[in-house]
C-alpha cells in the first residue's frame, strides 16, 4: 500500500509566482539572506511553483 504518488502528478493549472527583487533588502547578513531564500524555495516546491518572476521595485538597489 502506498500512501502517495511518486513523483507526485503535474498541476492542471501551472502556478507562476511573482517576487520583488527587495525581498532580501531588510536582511543584513549573508547567513540571514540565505536563512530566508531557502524558505522561499521550499515554500515554492512544495505548491509546485511553475516559474518564478523576479521583478525591480523601486526599494531595489540592486541590479538583476
Amino acid at each position: 500500500m502506498t500512501l502517495f504518488l511518486w513523483p507526485p502528478p503535474k498541476r492542471k493549472i501551472q502556478l507562476k509566482v511573482v517576487i520583488p527583487a527587495s525581498i532580501l533588502s531588510v536582511e543584513h547578513t549573508l547567513y540571514e539572506k540565505t536563512l530566508i531564500t531557502g524558505f522561499l524555495a521550499r515554500a515554492l516546491a512544495i505548491f509546485r511553483v511553475s516559474e518564478i518572476a523576479v521583478f525591480k521595485d523601486y526599494e531595489s538597489s540592486a541590479p538583476l
